[in-house]
């Protein structure tokens, strides 16, 4: 029964290759129900192990500002495992080769920190402008033509999921890709898989939108010109009359 055990377990792990470097899949989930996945990058002399966005997209997915009080407190967390917040990435070096398998399980749990931390926060902190862009985008477009959530492989092997993806009349294949921007943090990491989509040729020819979150003004000028180079930019207070005029056929 032991090595049955083992056996069970070491089948939920698998290392792949990617351009990006190694893609290690944990026997870990995020509340999700997503595998926790860690990348490992070798550079000249060292090893750079860190989790692709992956705990502050979920963490984002909740509805959880990402104020600097907040993200004090998720640096704080994954200190306390030994890694940083570099960009958006939980982040861990290693020096020498045998630390890399304990650093990926650090890093993991350290991940899994930053995706679990809306969860003990009082309902009334956390507002989730996904939704809410995507209700909206609902209303607009109909139900059937909305597919939320959706997972994209890109040229480079990185998975991202978008906020909705708009399929044709006969709901087929996606026209468009939406993206829910909520605040600077958010554009910064959007911009990285818009960018990579806008790159991937079986994708790339696909309408890019960023709709972004105008009331609150944590979407700088600067954010938004960043987005405008990946997609087309859109204010929220504007959603209704843009997508209503758009002919995504």
């Amino acid at each position: 029964m032991q090595q049955d055990i083992k056996k069970a377990l070491c089948d939920l792990t698998f290392v792949e290759q990617t351009l990006v470097g190694y893609e290690i899949a944990l026997p870990q989930i995020y509340h999700t129900g997503e595998t926790v996945c860690i990348t490992v990058r070798q550079e000249s002399d060292f090893f750079i192990i860190h989790d692709d966005s992956a705990g502050m997209m979920s963490l984002e997915s909740s509805g959880t500002v990402l104020s600097s009080r907040t993200l004090n407190a998720l640096q704080k967390g994954v200190e306390a495992y030994g890694c940083e917040i570099s960009g958006s990435r939980v982040l861990k070096r290693a020096q020498n080769f045998s630390d890399v398998a304990a650093f990926v399980a650090i890093v993991g749990c350290a991940s899994r920190f930053v995706a679990d931390y809306g969860l003990h926060l009082p309902v009334q902190a956390m507002f989730d402008f996904r939704k809410k862009a995507v209700n909206v985008l609902r209303t607009i477009l109909g139900e059937q033509r909305l597919r939320e959530n959706e997972e994209i492989t890109t040229s480079l092997g990185s998975k991202y999921h978008v906020s909705a993806a708009v399929l044709d009349n006969r709901l087929v294949r996606p026209i468009a890709y939406i993206e829910a921007i909520s605040g600077h943090q958010s554009s910064t990491r959007k911009f990285r898989s818009l960018f990579e989509i806008k790159n991937t040729p079986e994708i790339g020819e696909i309408s890019r939108f960023s709709l972004y979150d105008d009331a609150s003004g944590s979407v700088t000028a600067g954010d938004i010109d960043l987005l405008k180079t990946v997609s087309c930019a859109v204010p929220f207070k504007i959603a209704s009359q843009t997508f209503s005029n758009l002919h995504l056929n």
